[in-house]
């Protein structure tokens, strides 16, 4: 992708630090900016991070997602605002270890997209529960909220009968296995009738992230090759549903 069509703007990069950021910028000033080593202003912090994470470089893509994962929390609280672009709080909320603070500032953001929400619906702890289930215009927007929410294990039931009931006057209760996943065997009757967006939202996420980009958990899969090939509209034969979710998250021609 060329620079041209990095929205520099719409992620709050201010014109001089667009260079540096460019696809043909220094690796090493690239991979500076994402260890911190190069002071730039706060606002452009998680953009810039978010748009070296998908750098060519492998190099500077792991020191960005490293670098996001660094930060403290109340750094990240602070940058966050209205104005923080929906793609860099999805990469929050993917690369990031679980945080119930920053979890809950993202989930209230009106401007989060529907991933973002149902990636923290999933883990969300009670108190965050609890007001999913009473944000009535997020259930109606991403209904996949109520999904993740009975599906986790730490949303007690009255929040998922609170979602449930609201979804319910609306004509917009998503379908979900009649007992909840985690009381019950998974096997295929539990998922019979449900479509693949539900089944998907309805089970519980493996104690191992397969998405992780190591060894181990990937394979023969070249994650940072796949996330190449995003950045040029390209998409991978051999990925999994939630491996192209993973990487749309760099398409930067998806940036509105």
């Amino acid at each position: 992708m060329s620079d041209n069509a990095i929205p520099f703007a719409k992620l709050g990069i201010p014109l001089e630090l667009e260079k540096r950021l460019s696809r043909d910028a220094p690796s090493k000033i690239k991979r500076a900016i994402a260890k911190g080593a190069v002071p730039i202003q706060p606002a452009a912090q998680l953009g810039a991070l978010y748009i070296l994470a998908g750098d060519p470089d492998s190099k500077v893509a792991q020191a960005a997602r490293k670098g996001m994962q660094d930060l403290p929390t109340k750094i990240i609280l602070n940058q966050l605002s209205v104005r923080t672009h929906p793609k860099v709080l999805e990469f929050l909320a993917e690369f990031r270890d679980p945080d119930p603070a920053l979890d809950e500032r993202i989930a209230m953001f009106r401007t989060a997209n529907d991933r973002t929400v149902t990636i923290i619906a999933r883990r969300a702890h009670t108190a965050l529960c609890e007001l999913l289930s009473r944000n009535h215009e997020r259930l109606l927007v991403t209904p996949d909220v109520y999904v993740c929410l009975h599906a986790n294990p730490d949303c007690p039931d009255s929040a998922v009968s609170r979602a449930d009931s609201f979804l319910r006057m609306q004509n917009s209760l998503p379908e979900v296995p009649e007992v909840r996943p985690f009381l019950q065997s998974s096997s295929e009757d539990d998922f019979v009738g449900l479509s693949e967006d539900a089944q998907v939202a309805a089970s519980p996420p493996p104690a191992t992230d397969p998405l992780a980009p190591s060894d181990t958990n990937m394979g023969n899969v070249d994650l940072l090759a796949e996330i190449e090939a995003a950045l040029r509209g390209d998409v991978s034969p051999v990925l999994s549903q939630r491996h192209e979710e993973r990487l749309r998250m760099f398409d930067l021609g998806q940036v509105d």
